[in-house]
């Protein structure tokens, strides 16, 4: 015959190994259960509402207050930070943290204060506490706070004229409402955001040949963003209005150069497109620049025109201005002066010649009919 089973109950104690069948060993505390303890491990463990107190389980007070927390102000992208006000002691496993209405696992609490993490730039979220203890939930009120929105990713430049710069907006991540963008520290315009990964952005109403520091703030919620990447650049200058020839001669010539609008730092001169000088332009008053252009050809057609230069960048050219030297004096040929010279030689020798006539050959002449009258006095 077979030996009949024992009917002896091996009692387990809390956190001890058991079996789930209870005709092999059972739990000691009546208010514990043998439960998968993880990795197919059956340990013994007290149920809902009791909780280990040295080896016996006794029953969980239930809070009777909600518990409260405070939300932080702080400058994140991607967190919500906080601290429980109440309970001030707590375990990890006690309170759970809703974000919108759900628990969150991206969650990590130090002490009463505790970070949501891995969220969304430039959102706004509803954070509840709740207070499990017991199978009964205690919830606190609920709180809504926004992540900062990102800043934009890079700003560069895709063109610049004598009175516009246009941009180009890299957003970052997350949501945004629009981009402010800033010129020399002040605010210069508003663009609302769109869909893709950039914003095309035109500054204008710029002064030609000036330097600009720009930079982009994002918005989102009522929320500004850090500063994007800081930009240093410049409109083109503009060209000289005009250019006017003042004299010329076989070897030189003289111009006035009217400056244009805006601001230029000098002025490269070109003959025949060569550059022949560079002028410094003041910031006075004075409307023009006077340029002096010598080591000319004589009797030579010549192209004269002026690029205005601000920051490094160089405008477009002035118009053109056409000009012939004059015909070079030969040494077989009498210039001007000594024709004039030898002009007014000739008529001051004539009347000298007129006066000499007049008081030594007159007498002369007289005195020779004087006596050709006598001789033919005689013969008569």
């Amino acid at each position: 015959m077979k030996t009949p089973p024992s009917t002896t109950v091996t009692l387990i104690p809390l956190d001890g190994f058991c079996y789930p069948d209870l005709s092999t060993g059972n739990c000691s505390d009546p208010h514990s259960r043998c439960v998968d303890g993880g990795e197919e491990i059956f340990i013994c463990s007290c149920i809902s509402g009791f909780h280990d107190m040295n080896g016996t389980c006794v029953v969980v007070q239930v809070p009777v207050n909600p518990p409260k927390f405070s939300l932080d102000t702080v400058h994140a992208t991607s967190s919500i930070q906080g601290r429980i006000l109440y309970p001030q002691v707590i375990t990890s496993t006690a309170v759970t943290i809703l974000v919108d209405g759900k628990p969150t696992p991206i969650i990590h609490i130090y002490g009463t204060y505790f970070s949501v993490n891995h969220l969304s730039p430039g959102i706004c979220y509803t954070i509840q506490l709740a207070l499990v203890v017991n199978s009964v939930s205690r919830r606190s009120e609920v709180q809504t706070r926004c992540t900062y929105p990102d800043a934009p990713n890079n700003v560069k430049i895709l063109q610049q004229t004598t009175a516009k710069i246009a941009l180009n907006i890299t957003k970052g991540l997350g949501h945004f409402d629009h981009f402010i963008v800033y010129v020399n520290g002040k605010q210069q315009g508003t663009t609302h955001n769109s869909t893709g990964s950039f914003i095309y952005y035109v500054i204008n109403s710029l002064d030609a040949g000036m330097s600009y520091t720009v930079y982009v703030v994002a918005v989102a919620n009522g929320l500004r963003s850090a500063v994007s990447n800081s930009l240093q650049t410049q409109t083109n200058p503009f060209p000289p209005s005009k250019i006017v020839m003042i004299k010329h001669d076989h070897n030189s010539i003289d111009v006035n150069i009217f400056k244009g609008s805006g601001h230029a730092d000098y002025y490269n001169v070109y003959v025949n497109d060569r550059k022949v000088k560079q002028l410094v332009v003041s910031t006075s008053t004075i409307n023009t620049v006077l340029c002096h252009i010598d080591g000319l050809s004589p009797h030579t057609l010549y192209s004269i025109y002026v690029i205005a230069v601000s920051n490094g960048y160089n405008s477009t050219r002035s118009q053109e201005l056409h000009i012939q030297t004059d015909v070079a004096a030969s040494n077989s040929q009498l210039s001007a002066g000594v024709i004039a010279g030898i002009t007014v030689a000739c008529f001051v020798g004539t009347c000298l010649l007129l006066v000499i006539s007049w008081f030594v050959i007159r007498p002369k002449l007289l005195q020779r009919r004087s006596d050709q009258q006598i001789l033919l006095g005689r013969y008569e």
